[in-house]
């Protein structure tokens, strides 16, 4: 059976509360261990590069352009890469097949290891995250990858694992071209085994007084805002039922020691009724957590819900308002409406619910004016 090593690359500071843990190649090992392939492992070069390196500032949140732009990557984070002692550490695992997860603060980092360790190695290697997409499919194949995973990877990297050739899900070239293996049937997500975070928890607690756990209570979105490859990637909403959420919470919690959670999912569930039972279970056998989320300016977030949230754990919320204009809001159709954008924002606070907001500037048709609106 063949050696698999997943790789977190360095990315920079990815979650402003925190150090959060790589929800997809823990995963991605859970799944992969779960069915047959035992040699499984995670690096996550991220926090290990922050651990070592001289100049931490770089991983503050304000310093995120230096990873997101290519000139600044080269220019300001490459030097301070140790990559001759990620080369070791990967080299150490002898891997068959090395996957690394992708997202738009790491695909510089991702992309320069690729090639450094095709310099050394015919190792198979697999790419798959939010930044694998048809789009971007020729960039990684021409830098060295052997196969693109498009959406959700588990079972295409199983496949890819028992059978190195062209899949449902994956991009791979063709006497130099790039072909697709067609789309994948979506996963039952209640059937998936709980992350394992084994390989990187005492890197973790080696940060900070807390260890946050990242967990999902859902994947995808019901919204298709313009701008957002949340539902492209996922294709439709998928939501975990209550039971299960609350199983993994306590799970992981007993295993690694923690009450903190980050929940990595850009929205708070596909509908109240599954939040509400979930903060229920909660409060009702005190599981005393503390949990934070991206989250929508849904409607649906009444102030009797936010309280809940409140008394279940919820400290902080991270709303995607984008804008305050009702105007460039319609135009991205986000599916918001600014009076209960305010209204939702005010009582989370009352709530006791920290916010944070991010916005967007420079959309098209937005004017001065839109931009000034609260």
């Amino acid at each position: 059976m063949d050696s698999v090593l997943l790789i977190n690359p360095p990315s920079g500071s990815t979650i402003c509360k925190s150090f959060t843990m790589p929800l997809g190649v823990c995963a991605l090992k859970a799944y992969l261990k779960k069915n047959g392939v035992i040699n499984t492992s995670v690096l996550d070069l991220n926090i290990k590069s922050f651990l070592n390196a001289e100049h931490k500032y770089l991983w503050e949140d304000e310093k995120l352009k230096y990873w997101l732009y290519e000139d600044l990557f080269y220019k300001k984070i490459l030097p301070i890469l140790d990559i001759d002692n990620m080369l070791r550490q990967i080299f150490a695992k002898n891997p068959d097949v090395i996957g690394f997860t992708v997202n738009a603060a790491s695909i510089h980092s991702a992309l320069y290891l690729i090639r450094e360790i095709k310099k050394h190695t015919k190792v198979r290697v697999v790419a798959g995250g939010a930044l694998c997409h048809e789009n971007n499919a020729k960039i990684f194949l021409n830098s060295g990858v052997d196969a693109v995973v498009i959406g959700e990877g588990e079972e295409t990297l199983l496949e890819l694992v028992n059978d190195f050739t062209l899949h449902k899900g994956v991009y791979m070239l063709d006497d130099g071209k790039p072909v697709y293996g067609g789309k994948r049937d979506l996963l039952d997500i209640e059937t998936l085994p709980f992350p394992d975070f084994d390989d990187i928890i005492d890197d973790y607690c080696n940060i900070g007084s807390h260890v946050w756990v990242s967990t999902s209570f859902v994947r995808g979105c019901p919204n298709k805002c313009a701008f957002c490859e949340e539902s492209p990637f996922w294709n439709r909403v998928r939501q975990r039922s209550p039971e299960k959420i609350v199983e993994e919470l306590t799970f992981l919690k007993e295993r690694y020691n923690t009450n903190y959670f980050y929940k990595s999912d850009s929205i708070l569930a596909a509908n109240p009724k599954t939040l509400e039972r979930v903060c229920d279970y909660i409060i009702d056998n005190n599981l005393q957590l503390h949990w934070f989320s991206q989250a929508r300016l849904d409607k649906w977030l009444t102030k009797d819900l936010l309280v809940k949230m409140s008394k279940a754990g919820c400290t902080d919320l991270s709303f995607g308002a984008e804008s305050g204009s009702q105007k460039v809001l319609d135009f991205m159709h986000k599916n918001t409406n600014v009076s209960e954008m305010v209204r939702i924002i005010k009582e989370a606070r009352q709530a006791g619910i920290n916010v944070n907001i991010t916005l967007m500037v420079g959309a098209p048709k937005e004017n001065l004016i839109d931009f000034l609106k609260p």
